[in-house]
């Protein structure tokens, strides 16, 4: 229908590559029909961000966190968020949770670390496996990437315009289009860590700011 062999989300936002020559209107009537689909599997985006002075005030708590990295620290806390259901849909009771990365990422030593170490813990008793696909190979990774592309963008104009400011007013067009169709929780992780805290509360970490992006409505 589109002839798009999958989705890239640079260069659909750059209109490069599959994109080239595309206007907005068909770019948002592409998103339009993708979204539509994964509405019908009950699809749940979440995404969570850390600004770089949190990381570094994390890092510096205590000594097991030296060498902790942005992305596995929000990898951790997106697997506590899936695993709890906090906020988002809830698991069936009991129901193990399989966790899969896109393939190739230089942090992807870290993240296979931290979750033997959040298992280990017993922090995610019911994430059950982790395993690393090439993204051409999973749908699920390329909208996990459309995800993580419009919502880097907006943590950042979220902390710039501060609390009270219209989240949904600043979301670009091709953001909203997912949106309408396919809720997604944002969580924005700023300030810096007060306490001596260790892996076990990484969730109590700085201060988090979350947004429910779903048609108009946010919490």
């Amino acid at each position: 229908m589109f002839g798009v062999s999958n989705l890239h989300s640079k260069d659909l936002r750059s209109t490069k590559g599959q994109f080239k020559d595309w206007d907005r209107a068909r770019k948002i009537e592409f998103l339009a029909h993708l979204f539509g689909q994964a509405k019908t599997s009950d699809v749940c985006g979440l995404s969570v961000s850390f600004t770089k002075g949190l990381a570094k005030s994390f890092q510096k708590a205590a000594k097991q966190n030296h060498g902790s990295l942005p992305l596995g620290m929000a990898f951790g806390v997106a697997i506590s968020q899936v695993c709890s259901g906090t906020g988002l849909p809830q698991l069936p009771k009991n129901k193990s949770v399989a966790f899969v990365v896109e393939r190739g990422n230089k942090n992807n030593a870290q993240i296979k670390r931290d979750f033997s170490k959040l298992k280990s813990n017993s922090n995610a008793p019911l994430a059950s496996s982790l395993s690393f696909e090439r993204k051409n190979d999973s749908y699920a990774i390329q909208l996990a990437d459309f995800w993580a592309l419009y919502s880097r963008r907006l943590a950042n104009e979220s902390l710039k315009n501060g609390e009270n400011f219209n989240i949904t007013r600043l979301m670009e067009p091709k953001l909203k289009t997912a949106c309408e169709l396919v809720p997604h929780a944002m969580d924005i992780n700023f300030g810096t860590v007060s306490q001596r805290i260790s892996q076990r509360s990484l969730l109590d970490v700085g201060i988090t700011r979350r947004f429910w992006l779903h048609s108009t409505n946010q919490i």
